[in-house]
C-alpha cells in the first residue's frame, strides 16, 4: 500500500458519512488537515505546516471520544489512532472530523 493516489479511500467516514480519502481536506478540532499516507497509515497532517498542539488536541479528544491516549508526532496523527480512541463506530469518525474539500 505504498502507491496511494490521491482519491483513494480511507475506509472511514466523516460525522456526515462520507467517505475520507487521501488528498481530502479535512476539519477537526477547529483545524484544517490533509489526509495522507505516512508511516503505513492514513492519517492527517497539518494544513498550515505547525506542529500539532497535542495538548490541545488530547484535550478536545477527551471530551469528544472520553479516551486521550495517543501516540505523540510532531507532525501526524493516525485516522486509525482517532477510531480507537473513539466510542464511536468502528469506520466513522463522528464527532472528530468532517470533509471540508475534496
Amino acid at each position: 500500500m505504498t502507491d496511494m493516489k490521491k482519491g483513494s479511500p480511507t475506509g472511514l467516514y466523516d460525522s456526515e458519512f462520507s467517505k475520507i480519502c487521501m488528498g481530502d481536506i479535512v476539519e477537526m478540532f477547529g483545524t484544517t488537515y490533509k489526509v495522507v499516507y505516512a508511516y503505513g497509515a492514513f492519517g492527517l497532517v497539518r494544513q498550515d505546516g505547525d506542529y500539532l498542539d497535542w495538548d490541545m488536541f488530547e484535550e478536545k479528544a477527551e471530551k469528544a471520544t472520553h479516551v486521550s491516549n495517543f501516540c505523540r508526532n510532531d507532525h501526524f496523527v493516525s485516522l486509525w489512532e482517532l477510531v480507537w480512541n473513539s466510542d464511536e463506530l468502528d469506520d466513522v469518525l463522528y464527532m472528530v472530523i468532517k470533509v471540508v474539500e475534496r
